[in-house]
């Protein structure tokens, strides 16, 4: 993957419209981004409907199930 950020989706309709373009099978992670802007990590604004991070760590990221999405 080439990218040079993480690329966050504000809502779960976005990241599963994206992760489709890419494949079938898709996982939607939710960002704890609270929690980890808390402890340091940097979002920045990428447009009204995605927030960019150089990394976040797994502690802050949580596997949703297909029945939360």
């Amino acid at each position: 993957m080439s990218r040079q950020y993480a690329h966050c989706s504000v809502d779960i309709a976005m990241a599963q419209e994206v992760a489709h373009c890419k494949g079938d099978q898709i996982v939607v992670l939710k960002v704890l981004a609270g929690e980890a802007h808390r402890a340091g990590v940097v979002f920045y604004l990428g447009n009204a409907l995605v927030w960019l991070a150089d990394s976040i760590p797994p502690r802050y990221l949580l596997q949703l199930d297909s029945a939360s999405r």
